[in-house]
């Protein structure tokens, strides 16, 4: 026979019986006469180098050998190397890879998965990658496996919680966000409402002072970013409208502030201005309109003044580009950002001012457009003109309809999702303005079209406005702005 000494080229079957093959192909007549299956000829091969050892072979002259060592195709891989081994790691990187959890929860996410923030943080995130991964996959015993952890967790977490002066109950804070998120993306409204109360109980017994540091901070924008979020759902005033709860009052050197933030304590206000306006609405004697347009007209003040400075940092940020979706009907270009985090600022500011004109228009329909036009004239300290605007970007004042702040959210939101790769920066609101876009503009069959193939370049956010969102999203709820407010 051609090949390796001492090695018999002929069918598994016979080599198995000790018999002499004919090497018949593709199966031998040896077997077919005796009435056996013959199990062919192929060999699965490993590689080993083999060597006296690495110094000597470099040396001495030493001559590495290759060495094939024939296995059996039925042999099982070692335990250690089964994927049940890796499973976490597997289910923690889907969940990183879903960018809208990642950017919610820049850094402290990554930290919380690696075990850097407490085993019990570290046991909720387990919980919520199991079920997020078993749920996408229809992996049942996954979801079991999470619903176990979640379910351990809570136990844990309950008399912890009743010990109101423990040591370091700040940093409960983390594994509480993520049971929230885990309730959140299964549609657990019960549970999920049960941790944004353990959340606000949580942090007004703690205090501000308990999240100046870096990391805490993170997971405090996050936090604070969900309660607002709930707050404007609701219609409901919440305690971070108070001003201890402003970061822009914290410490600057053990937490300094970004645009974001800066915004955040803008948005912290509307959730009481939601509620104040039912009281209005019910002809509360404690709520008069006068009062009511002063405060929405002094926050457009604020918000006007932050746009400025932030044009005069930001110069030339953007640049129009030809469309790449739906905008052969929309006639609309695409804006281009330096950065994601420049993108997220003006989205999470076009739905600011969303809220306090569509406010404004519902209070005082005759005089709202003439209320934001001096709220931008104050806000920048001199006579307003748009002829010299040569930015794509909307000025203050400039066009202040809900549905022109609206389709601008949309070109904003397109540049990011065709960006993605390159977005690592935190975004709190990253899902919010696209849904209040979708609220404003729903009704026309045109840009309805739009958002949803805008929504459709991702996966993560597929279907998410419609509530049949793969990732979980679809079960939550976002703020819509009212139809008396349009």
């Amino acid at each position: 026979m051609v090949g390796v000494a001492g090695k018999s080229k002929g069918c598994h079957t016979c080599i198995k019986r000790r018999v002499k093959c004919d090497e018949t192909k593709p199966i031998c007549k040896r077997c077919t006469k005796a009435g056996y299956t013959c199990s062919g000829y192929d060999r699965a091969l490993r590689f080993l180098n083999s060597f006296q050892d690495g110094f000597s072979a470099c040396t001495n002259g030493g001559n590495i050998v290759t060495r094939v060592e024939k296995i059996s195709t039925t042999q099982s891989p070692p335990p250690e190397l089964g994927l049940v081994a890796f499973k976490d790691n597997i289910c923690f990187s889907f969940l990183m890879d879903n960018f809208v959890w990642r950017t919610y929860g820049t850094p402290w996410l990554e930290l919380a998965a690696l075990g850097n923030m407490g085993k019990l943080s570290l046991d909720s995130c387990q919980a919520l990658s199991q079920v997020n991964f078993g749920v996408h996959y229809h992996q049942g015993g996954m979801q079991v496996q999470g619903a176990i952890q979640y379910g351990g967790v809570l136990r844990s977490l309950i008399p912890r919680l009743a010990r109101s002066k423990e040591p370091e109950m700040g940093a409960l804070i983390v594994p509480i966000m993520l049971l929230l998120m885990y309730t959140s993306s299964q549609g657990d409204r019960a549970g999920s409402g049960s941790h944004v109360a353990g959340l606000t109980q949580l942090l007004c017994s703690c205090g501000p002072e308990a999240f100046y540091s870096s990391t805490m901070r993170s997971v405090f924008e996050s936090c604070r970013a969900t309660l607002i979020t709930v707050g404007l759902i609701t219609k409901r005033r919440t305690f971070l409208e108070e001003p201890q709860w402003r970061t822009a009052s914290w410490p600057i050197a053990t937490s300094p502030t970004n645009e974001q933030s800066q915004l955040t304590d803008v948005l912290a206000l509307v959730p009481g201005l939601l509620d104040d306006k039912v009281l209005l609405d019910n002809g509360s004697k404690d709520m008069f309109p006068a009062e009511f347009i002063s405060r929405l007209t002094s926050m457009l003040v604020d918000l006007f003044r932050w746009r400025w400075e932030w044009d005069e940092v930001n110069p030339d940020i953007s640049s129009s580009e030809d469309g790449r979706t739906h905008r052969r009907r929309t006639s609309l270009q695409i804006l281009h950002f330096s950065s994601s985090t420049q993108a997220s600022d003006i989205m999470l500011y076009n739905s600011i001012l969303m809220w306090i004109i569509g406010l404004l228009n519902s209070v005082s329909p005759q005089n709202a457009q003439k209320n934001i036009m001096i709220a931008a004239t104050l806000a920048k300290g001199s006579t307003l003109s748009f002829s010299n605007n040569s930015s794509p970007l909307l000025f203050p004042g400039q066009k202040a309809q809900l549905c022109n702040l609206a389709i601008e959210i949309c070109q904003v939101f397109e540049w990011q999702i065709h960006d993605l790769k390159n977005h690592r920066s935190s975004s709190r609101f990253f899902l919010m303005p696209i849904g209040m876009a979708w609220s404003v503009l729903e009704k026309d069959e045109e840009y309805r079209t739009w958002i949803t193939e805008i929504l459709d370049l991702s996966r993560v956010t597929r279907g998410y406005a419609l509530g049949k969102n793969s990732f979980g999203f679809g079960n939550y709820a976002f703020p819509r702005i009212p139809e008396e407010l349009t």
